[in-house]
């Protein structure tokens, strides 16, 4: 005799509602680890572009830091104008053609 009122389709039925539950809670945790995952990519792509907007800021302050010194030399107007707008320009165009990141003519990296 079983201890149980429901006999032995009662065992059998706890075991696979106990089965079931258990499927839940690992699918459950399946689906928080891709959730997290999913997270952790979304915070490199955010860390990825706000990489991005830093260089490009200080590409544009070295610009913008020649293009001021060009202008505060100790030298003729005339030659102030030219150095003060060369200077920005001559350094976009060396970037262009050695450093970006689709340059003419890369650099050798080491």
């Amino acid at each position: 005799m079983s201890s149980c009122p429901e006999g032995p389709a009662g065992d059998l039925a706890a075991t696979t509602k106990n089965l079931g539950n258990a499927r839940t809670r690992r699918d459950s945790q399946a689906a928080d680890l891709r959730t997290s995952r999913e997270d952790g990519r979304d915070m490199m792509q955010v860390l990825r572009y706000l990489n991005l907007a830093v260089a490009f800021l200080l590409e544009l302050a070295v610009l913008l830091a020649a293009g001021y010194r060009g202008f505060t030399l100790p030298i003729a107007f005339v030659f102030r104008i030219i150095v003060g707008l060369g200077a920005p320009i001559l350094l976009a165009v060396l970037w262009g053609l050695f450093a970006s990141p689709r340059a003419a003519m890369p650099l050798p990296t080491c």
